[in-house]
């Protein structure tokens, strides 16, 4: 088993993980609260530029992360610290520059100014 699969099924042994737990909506309440809660509408307008790539653009809520999907991954929405939020890309094989580097999730990439 992966280790994501290993952690739902402990999950589910003690009670937790079951579909019904799933709240999206807690979920982006709790990554911007507190000092990240002045990025929401950031967040909001990011999300809104992802679902408007295609009809087809799901958010896929997590705890700590928003992935933006379609057949797979193509970004996501990560509210890093309490003054930036980081977008990153699925740019594949593309590798990385002096602005570009990549991340160690899904191949991801983040775009530095």
């Amino acid at each position: 088993l992966t280790t994501n699969c290993c952690w739902r099924v402990a999950e589910r042994a003690e009670g937790r993980g079951a579909a019904a737990d799933y709240d999206p909506a807690a979920y982006v309440e709790a990554m911007f609260s507190g000092k990240k809660a002045e990025m929401r509408p950031l967040y909001d307008a990011l999300l809104q530029l992802g679902f408007s790539i295609a009809g087809d653009v799901r958010a896929c809520l997590c705890e700590t992360i928003v992935p933006l999907c379609r057949n797979h991954v193509f970004a996501q929405i990560k509210p890093s610290t309490s003054t930036r939020i980081d977008m990153g890309f699925a740019l594949r094989d593309t590798p990385a520059t002096s602005r570009l580097t990549k991340s160690q999730c899904i191949r991801l990439h983040r775009i530095h100014p």
